[in-house]
C-alpha cells in the first residue's frame, strides 16, 4: 500500500455512524418504557381451571408450584408458540425468567425474519446487563456476521465496549484483509483535544507495534511545514505534506516545534 487512497475508511465510518444514531433514537424510545410492577405481572386467576400445587394446565391462566415439563420429538420442538404482537415472555423473581439448556446445539435461538425484523436476540436491561455471556472453557459471548458487523456496541454516555482480562488479551483483533485494518478507531467530536485511541502501559510499554513492511506509519498533514497555528501539546508529531516529520517541544499556541528528519 503506497497511497493514502488505499486506506479510506470514510465509508464505513460514516455507516458506524448511521447506525449509532439509529441505536440511539431506539434508545431514547426505549428509555419511556417501564416494565409492570412485580404485583402487575401474575395475571387474573381463573379458579375453574386452576391447577395450583401440580403442573399448569395449557389454555387455561393458572399457577403451580410444580415445574411442568414439555416432551416432544418433533423438528419444531415441545413448545411452539405464536403471538400478536409477542410469542413468549419469561419473568423471574428470583431467578432467570427464560432459561435454555443445549446439549447438542445451541442453548437459546433466536432468528430474526427479514426484511422488517431488527434483531435474533436482544437484552434490555434499565440498570444491569442487558445481555450477559459466560462461560468456563469457551466463548462467553460469540458473534458471527458473514455480511455485517458480528457485534455492535453503542453507548450514549459511558463505555460501548469493556474488556476485561486477568490473563490474558483484554481486547483481540485480527482481519485477513489487505485493505481493511484489525482495529478501526475514530473519535468524531471534531475537537482538536480529541483522541481516537489511548494507550496506558502503567509500569509497562504504552505502545508496540511491529511490521515485516512498517512499524508504523504516520499520515501525512495538507500543510507544509510544522504547524503555524492552533495550540498543541508537547510530544506531538506531525508529517508535513513533503513527508517531513515534526515534534512540539514545548506546548503552546502553536507550540516550539523541532524538524526531525
Amino acid at each position: 500500500m503506497t497511497s493514502d487512497d488505499t486506506w479510506d475508511f470514510a465509508p464505513r465510518l460514516t455507516a458506524l455512524r448511521e447506525q449509532a444514531l439509529r441505536l440511539l433514537e431506539e434508545l431514547e424510545r426505549r428509555a419511556e418504557l417501564h416494565p409492570p410492577a412485580a404485583q402487575d405481572i401474575r395475571p387474573a386467576q381463573d379458579n375453574t381451571s386452576a391447577a395450583t400445587g401440580s403442573p399448569l394446565v395449557a389454555g387455561a391462566s393458572n399457577s403451580a408450584t410444580d415445574t411442568t415439563y414439555l416432551d416432544a420429538s418433533g423438528a419444531s420442538g415441545a413448545l411452539y408458540v405464536v403471538g400478536d404482537p409477542g410469542g413468549v415472555t419469561g419473568v423471574g423473581f428470583s431467578q432467570p425468567g427464560l432459561r435454555g439448556y443445549g446439549y447438542g446445539s445451541n442453548a437459546v435461538h433466536g432468528y430474526a425474519v427479514p426484511p422488517n425484523a431488527q434483531a435474533g436476540v436482544r437484552g434490555e436491561s434499565p440498570s444491569g446487563d442487558g445481555v450477559y455471556g459466560y462461560s468456563t472453557q469457551g466463548r462467553g459471548t460469540l458473534g458471527v456476521s458473514l455480511r455485517g458487523i458480528g457485534v455492535l456496541a453503542f453507548s450514549r454516555d459511558r463505555e460501548a465496549l469493556d474488556a476485561y482480562s486477568v490473563d490474558g488479551d483484554g481486547i483481540r483483533a485480527a482481519t485477513r484483509s489487505g485493505a481493511a485494518a484489525a482495529v478501526l478507531a475514530e473519535n468524531g467530536s471534531e475537537s482538536p483535544a480529541g483522541v481516537a485511541v489511548v494507550c496506558l502501559g502503567q509500569s509497562g510499554t504504552g505502545m508496540y507495534a511491529s511490521g515485516a513492511h512498517a512499524a508504523i506509519r504516520l499520515g501525512r498533514s495538507q500543510a507544509v511545514g510544522a504547524p503555524t497555528t492552533g495550540f498543541h501539546n508537547a510530544g506531538e508529531l506531525v508529517l508535513d505534506a513533503n513527508a517531513d516529520l515534526y515534534l512540539c517541544k514545548t506546548t503552546g499556541v502553536p507550540g516550539v516545534w523541532k524538524f526531525v528528519a
